[in-house]
C-alpha cells in the first residue's frame, strides 16, 4: 500500500472511534497503528498520524519521540479488542 492508500484505510477505521475532550495519554500512535493493522494490514506510523490528525482527532506531540497522542476513546479501542481487553 502506499501513503495515500494507508492514510485512507486508517481513516476508515477511525471513523468507528470516538472522540474525547482529553488527549488520551495510555496510548501513542505507534500503539495506535498496531491496533488498526490488525484490521486493515500493514500502516507507517507517520500515515497513521496524518490520518488521524486529518480526521480530526486532536493531538499532543512529544519532544522526545516521534509518536503522538490522540483524544480517542479507550472505550471505542476497547470495542476492538473485546469486553476483557485491558489494553495499553
Amino acid at each position: 500500500m502506499n501513503s495515500a492508500e494507508q492514510c485512507s484505510a486508517v481513516c476508515r477505521w477511525l471513523q468507528s472511534k470516538t472522540k474525547i475532550k482529553t488527549i488520551n495519554g495510555k496510548w501513542s500512535s505507534y500503539g495506535l497503528k498496531h491496533l488498526a493493522e490488525d484490521e486493515i494490514g500493514y500502516v507507517t506510523n507517520g500515515a497513521f498520524i496524518r490520518a488521524a490528525i486529518h480526521s480530526g482527532f486532536a493531538y499532543r506531540l512529544s519532544p522526545s519521540n516521534p509518536n503522538v497522542e490522540f483524544n480517542i476513546s479507550e472505550k471505542s479501542l476497547k470495542a476492538v479488542r473485546g469486553p476483557h481487553w485491558v489494553g495499553g
